[in-house]
């Protein structure tokens, strides 16, 4: 790790003092691990470069930044102060750093979760493809992605910016529908609905399913019940000898995002557009 000099730069008739870059980014991954060995580790450099780096940042704040102890490192209190704004700051600096190669490549990363891709994007998956070719669907678990469809569980003082509202159903073999709390299929990470819709509940088995058609066989072999949407539960009901019957639970849709990308609001009357026919299809199973 080579050592770089404070920056100075002049703005509007005043300097702005810059501590070096390479002591900064030694700080945050120690502070962040608590630990020298594994920020060299982060950075790919020496624990001596690492100590190194943050003794010359020392030097140049005049105080200490850990406790050096036999169990590892702590911040002192004016690490801990200092930790948050420059943690913001080296985010601020990756999200532009990224939407400008992003820019360069005209691609960009969504993320969307099992319940938003299995509802809203798997049904119309080789037109959205077709219209949007600039964008790569990824998993939820990815962290750099540009925006990202997750499922949120609606309340009657929802944030207007939701969309794409269902109801949830209870789908499962008839002679199951009654004890559900014995057997609990989670399509994704949906154990915040079940504890939602009955927190007293306390299942003695539970399987978590990621893929659609997996989730259908065990439903139908028996295995447990599921919570679903309704445009998935008609579906099911209709293709399938599988019970359904209605929650109060209401599931919907939004973007996390913190970019204002042109091609987000693109995307978003794109799929406002296949609203109709899950609209079309949870009137159905209503009148059924």
């Amino acid at each position: 790790m080579s050592i770089d000099k404070p920056v100075t730069k002049k703005i509007h008739g005043w300097s702005r003092h810059l501590p070096p870059l390479n002591a900064l980014k030694a700080f945050e991954a120690a502070a962040r691990h608590l630990s020298f060995t594994r920020a060299a580790l982060e950075l790919n450099v020496t624990q001596a470069a690492i100590s190194h780096q943050v003794r010359m940042l020392e030097a140049y704040l005049d105080q200490p930044l850990f406790i050096r102890q036999h169990q590892g490192l702590v911040l002192t209190e004016a690490a801990q102060l200092w930790l948050p704004s420059l943690e913001q700051a080296f985010d601020l600096i990756d999200k532009s750093s990224r939407k400008i190669r992003r820019q360069q490549a005209q691609r960009w990363r969504v993320a969307a979760d099992v319940w938003s891709f299995g509802v809203w994007l798997q049904p119309c998956l080789g037109a959205l493809l077709q219209a949007f070719p600039q964008l790569d669907w990824v998993s939820d678990q990815q962290r750099e992605v540009d925006a990202c469809l997750q499922t949120v569980l609606l309340t009657d003082t929802q944030d207007s910016q939701c969309w794409g509202e269902q109801s949830c159903w209870l789908v499962g073999k008839a002679g199951l529908l009654q004890t559900a709390g014995e057997r609990i299929l989670h399509w994704g990470e949906d154990h915040a609905l079940w504890a939602a819709w009955q927190p007293q509940l306390e299942p003695l088995q539970e399987c978590q399913v990621l893929d659609r058609l997996a989730l259908c066989q065990a439903l139908q072999a028996g295995i447990g019940v599921a919570l679903l949407p309704a445009s998935v539960a008609s579906e099911l009901l209709q293709q399938t000898s599988l019970q359904g019957r209605p929650t109060e639970l209401r599931v919907a849709w939004q973007w996390g995002t913190e970019t204002d990308w042109p091609w987000l609001h693109e995307l978003q009357q794109w799929l406002d557009g296949q609203k109709q026919y899950e609209r079309q299809q949870e009137l159905a199973l209503k009148s059924a």
